[in-house]
């Protein structure tokens, strides 16, 4: 089961809309500086940054 947006219990959502939800909140997680030393930290050394 998966939930998440603004429609009723019950309503089916497509795959379209998840992946749009889940883009829309991860974009948002960009903003945010402790996202960014992780996304750096692990382009730079390969491995997971836990900050």
């Amino acid at each position: 089961m998966v939930c998440g947006g603004e429609v009723d219990a019950g309503t089916p959502v497509s795959e379209e809309y998840l992946m749009a939800l889940e883009r829309k909140h991860f974009c948002s997680l960009l903003d945010h500086p402790k996202t960014q030393e992780r996304i750096m930290g692990m382009l730079q050394t390969g491995k997971p940054v836990r900050n």
